[in-house]
């Protein structure tokens, strides 16, 4: 990591073919650079994923046999810290990338984390018909859950326990997480023999059930009724079922007391402007910082309040919920807007 710090002051990587021929043979790990590839250290240098894991071996055993052949004690000119190098040519082959679900699982093998997303993000076309609502409302210190309540929430299955009853039936919990937060589900018997096959550790799926609200404890979710969540790619809405008129609901209407309230539909963001006091200070620097941490390709522009300018980031931002929230908390609410 050193050494790739080190060889990066010299000028950026262009492309993954000039990373394996400006880092000394000698660091070229192919374990170490496989990780790499899985974590989607290199998904912005123009190639797919997919290909760069087919053809890393056999450029590291060519820039390996490069190296072989120097003769002891010859300068390679083009081996210099910061030297002008020949252009490389790599023949990929023609694959198709890998899904998002795919990239995020070698994600989190690789580091323990995901970095492109969240695997819920895969199924964004459903969840907009299915208008789950957020983990996050019912649990945490800020959130103010109601025993016995009727939710319904999306999200990735994460781990799954199974039980047996002292009647030899089955169950199983398991913890169910968004974007934001997560929360143990119960399926008691007679749900687990229904929804047993889609209880299982990365699946997707789309629950309804009561809360468990008890003193001292994180609620649960007693778990009703599940479905499977549909990826994008095989999405289709006209085959999405209404649902029934109690989940149809907004949580507002199902409030005791509250009015319902119409639903709206807007066109989705295509930009995030960024307010801060001038392009020099902290706040700027600490939001740059983070466009960078979170380098994608939603368009970011800051708005410099000192000079009343708009000036647009060359580098865009992967968009969540997760960045979102860091900027608002680094800016300020107001500073933070989508359009």
């Amino acid at each position: 990591l050193e050494q790739i710090l080190r060889e990066r002051q010299y000028g950026k990587f262009a492309s993954f073919e000039e990373f394996i021929d400006r880092m000394p043979p000698t660091d070229l790990n192919k374990r170490m650079v496989e990780s790499l590839l899985r974590a989607g250290t290199f998904d912005s240098l123009g190639v797919y994923r997919s290909q760069m894991l087919s053809m890393f071996e056999i450029m590291i055993d060519r820039a390996t046999e490069k190296g072989k052949n120097n003769l002891v004690g010859q300068l390679d000119m083009f081996s210099m810290p910061g030297a002008d190098r020949p252009q490389i040519s790599v023949d990929y082959p023609d694959i198709p990338e890998m899904g998002i679900r795919e990239k995020l699982l070698m994600e989190k093998e690789a580091t323990g984390m995901y970095f492109s997303g969240q695997m819920v993000d895969e199924y964004s076309r459903h969840l907009e018909v299915l208008k789950p609502e957020s983990i996050a409302d019912f649990v945490g210190e800020d959130a103010d859950p109601v025993d016995k309540a009727r939710v319904s929430l999306a999200g990735i299955i994460t781990s799954v326990t199974p039980k047996t009853t002292r009647n030899g039936d089955r169950m199983a919990f398991f913890i169910l997480e968004d974007r934001m937060a997560e929360i143990e589900c119960l399926a008691f018997a007679r749900q687990f023999t229904e929804l047993s096959h889609l209880i299982r550790v990365d699946n997707g799926v789309f629950v309804t059930g009561n809360l468990s609200v008890r003193e001292d404890e994180p609620p649960k979710l007693l778990i009703s009724r599940m479905e499977a969540l549909v990826e994008n790619q095989r999405f289709d809405p006209s085959a999405i079922k209404p649902r029934d008129e109690q989940i149809d609901k907004p949580r507002e209407e199902r409030k005791e007391g509250s009015a319902a309230s119409p639903r709206t539909t807007s066109a989705p963001p295509k930009r995030l402007f960024l307010r801060v006091p001038d392009m020099i200070g902290a706040p700027y620097q600490k939001a740059w910082n983070l466009a960078q941490l979170f380098e994608g390709s939603f368009p970011v522009f800051f708005y410099d309040a000192s000079k009343k300018e708009y000036s647009k980031n060359p580098v865009g931002v992967a968009i969540s919920d997760y960045v979102l929230k860091e900027f608002r908390a680094l800016l300020g609410e107001e500073n933070v807007i989508l359009k």
